[in-house]
């Protein structure tokens, strides 16, 4: 007694992905209890998760205080305490956290010298497993609709790690796409190699965050990478019946707009460059193959585009290739 525990709480989300900002609230019960009830109504302390979703509160027992042992049972705030949490963890409470908001852990008070920092853990954070940490990054911040960008990272850990931990893992790479609530899915899973490093290939569709997780092997830290985004425009295509006409002849434009799902009814423009600068002369709604037709007479000489705005949050707009059209 007398000296100081700190306890340090990682919040995520049900795939493992850290959360900033959530109230962490604590109960303490047991040796130095200082209100000496169990009222989750009044934690003992909270704290707010920082942008890499940890916080810390400390507790420091009086010199006259209690030998023995303190429970923290922490919780998500804006969630319901969970009493229960911890109760068959005989050994190590919180060792074997349960899919919910609440997380328990508990340290010895004596006359000793002080104890050494304790850490009160969540899914991926693990006492007594080996530390590890897993990066991600993608080629492209952006890509257009089926084009193939990388995902690639490394299985890193201190020392002390083995390199069991590190070296021929097995890496799930899930996905969350934009636009909807937080779903993280698993979509490949690769193996790193003889120095840890690991890459994978992926074909843009929807704009969505990549998470790279490694679970395996069971004396090794579960840990999950800082979400990577990667934004998908639609692909536009654009063919035209003639690109070298007589003067007054008639030129159809063809378009068709990829992903063709949640985009069907989306309207599409006809640009026209004018000085340098290309301005919408016409506008169409994509038919349910997500095509579209404009016909256009032509006099002289014009350069084309066609512009797909953005529509939903799953994909950014796209442009197509210009077409030039020559009088002869």
């Amino acid at each position: 007694a007398g000296t100081t525990h700190t306890v340090t709480c990682a919040v995520t989300n049900g795939a493992g992905v850290r959360q900033p900002n959530e109230v962490v609230n604590v109960e303490f019960s047991g040796a130095n209890d200082p209100d000496g009830s169990n009222s989750p109504s009044s934690p003992d302390a909270s704290c707010t998760t920082n942008n890499v979703g940890e916080c810390s509160f400390q507790h420091t027992a009086p010199q006259t205080g209690q030998n023995g042992t303190t429970t923290y049972r922490a919780w998500v705030s804006g969630h319901p305490m969970d009493a229960t949490e911890g109760q068959n963890q005989v050994s190590n409470p919180g060792e074997h956290p349960e899919p919910d908001s609440t997380d328990v852990t508990s340290r010895t008070w004596t006359s000793a010298s002080p104890m050494p920092t304790s850490t009160a853990t969540t899914p991926g954070q693990t006492p007594g497993r080996f530390e590890r940490e897993i990066t991600l990054e993608a080629s492209a911040s952006i890509k257009t609709h089926g084009r193939v960008f990388q995902l690639s990272g490394s299985v890193r850990g201190p020392a002390s790690t083995p390199p069991t931990c590190l070296n021929g893992v097995t890496v799930q790479i899930l996905r969350d796409i934009v636009g909807g609530d937080t779903d993280f899915t698993q979509v490949k899973t690769t193996t790193t190699d003889n120095d840890g490093v690991y890459s994978v290939n992926l074909t843009a569709a929807r704009s969505a965050s990549y998470v790279a997780r490694v679970e395996q092997p069971p004396a090794c830290d579960t840990a999950t990478s800082v979400p990577s985004v990667v934004e998908v425009r639609k692909r536009v295509k654009l063919r035209v019946s003639d690109t070298t006409i007589r003067p007054g002849q008639n030129v159809r434009f063809n378009v068709r707009v990829f992903p063709c799902g949640g985009h069907r009814g989306d309207r599409v423009l006809l640009q026209k460059s004018i000085r340098g600068t290309f301005g919408t002369v016409a506008r169409q709604n994509l038919n349910d193959e997500c095509r579209a037709t404009f016909v256009r007479r032509q006099n002289q000489d014009n350069v084309f585009r066609v512009r797909a705005p953005k529509t939903t949050p799953m994909n950014e707009g796209g442009t197509s290739k210009f077409r030039a059209i020559e009088i002869r």
